[in-house]
């Protein structure tokens, strides 16, 4: 399991962002180029930039196949897949402080979001009642543990729930992080890290073992850059 971030805006010039995307396949730039905002569609480059630059290196897949050969379809939720490689699995995940795209040979769930103020109705949805008594109390003890706490139980439960192949549906509040105070943990029979950042939050679903996450790696682009 390869899991990589990139925190940093200046990591890459706009020559090798457009670079990065002029050799993305065709699936994938038609849904880059239906973003709105410009930030988006640059992190969007970057996270699925990762995952082919892997793929054309590390499992020799050659530019033709990629573009012509291999298909890059779309799951049920909409989740892209290469059915023709067998053991390579992804997911990506971006926000306002930045990407993140996680790589395995059995199914990953990864999900980064910055620090969130949650509503009545965002507990709601979320959490359960043992989340909640636990959420209470960090907020009675520190000024920003609401909104760490409840941004760390989000994102475990949506890299979680991504991994699986679900998206959010019915079952979400039932899945239970309560208690979680180790970054490296197992549970419902996946391995899990989470990581607690300056101003966000990354965590990472999947059956293989996590030993860390990358950050700002200009290598892992490497080959579509210098390709």
């Amino acid at each position: 399991m390869i899991v990589h971030a990139i925190d940093r805006e200046d990591l890459f010039s706009p020559w090798e962002i457009d670079r990065i995307y002029s050799l993305l396949p065709p699936v994938l730039v038609k849904r880059i180029d239906a973003k709105k905002k410009e930030e988006d569609r640059k992190k969007a480059i970057l996270a699925h930039g990762i995952w082919v630059s892997w793929l054309l290196e590390k499992k020799k897949i050659s530019w033709g196949d990629l573009n012509r050969g291999v298909e890059v379809s779309l799951g049920e939720r909409g989740k892209p897949q290469i059915p023709l490689v067998n053991g390579f699995h992804f997911n990506i995940s971006h926000c306002k402080k930045g990407v993140l795209t996680g790589i395995s040979n059995q199914p990953i769930g990864v999900d980064m979001q910055e620090y969130v103020v949650p509503t009545q109705g965002m507990k709601e949805l979320v959490l359960n009642n043992r989340e909640k008594e636990e959420l209470e109390a960090l907020r009675q003890s520190d000024p920003a543990g609401e909104q760490k706490g409840f941004t760390k139980m989000w994102t475990l439960k949506e890299s979680y729930t991504k991994c699986l192949g679900t998206g959010i549906d019915h079952q979400f509040r039932g899945y239970d992080f309560a208690g979680v105070d180790q970054s490296f943990f197992s549970r419902f029979d996946r391995n899990f890290a989470v990581m607690m950042k300056e101003g966000y939050c990354v965590a990472v679903c999947g059956f293989e073992k996590i030993t860390g996450i990358i950050y700002n790696n200009r290598c892992f682009l490497k080959y579509l850059i210098d390709g």
